[in-house]
């Protein structure tokens, strides 16, 4: 498996952030970023996503405390609060995983895409990182 768009798209509108090389984004196709580097003359550089790692959190961060923009809250209890769940039997939020991601309401899907979750088990595939191996 590689690393493709529909991996990154849903985080993208929240403000996703890649590791590879320096340079500011210019523009996306299917599987490459056209980066600016920063030179006097603003060449681009042509970055294939089997080049670069999303940071994300992995779903056991479910039921620990994160932060977000400055926010620190426990994620599930956010989504407890606002009565989005109606699969995760018992409350065992650790129940949650890559496989069975797709029998969530679309809501939360979403909700976890702008917190950073790995939606799609790519940590465990070495196509991320996780955020909580970053110093």
């Amino acid at each position: 498996m590689k690393l493709e768009l529909k991996h990154l798209s849903p985080y993208l509108p929240y403000k996703l952030q890649l590791i590879s090389d320096g340079g500011r984004v210019r523009g996306m196709g299917t599987d490459y970023v056209l980066k600016e580097l920063e030179t006097d003359y603003g060449i681009g550089q042509v970055i294939k996503f089997q080049d670069m790692k999303p940071i994300l959190r992995p779903l056991s961060d479910l039921t620990k405390e994160i932060e977000v923009n400055g926010v620190k809250f426990l994620p599930h209890r956010e989504l407890e609060r606002d009565e989005w769940v109606r699969y995760v039997p018992n409350d065992n939020w650790s129940c949650i995983t890559s496989e069975n991601i797709n029998k969530i309401e679309h809501r939360i899907f979403v909700q976890l895409s702008e917190w950073h979750f790995d939606v799609f088990g790519l940590i465990g595939k070495g196509l991320a990182i996780d955020i909580n191996e970053l110093s």
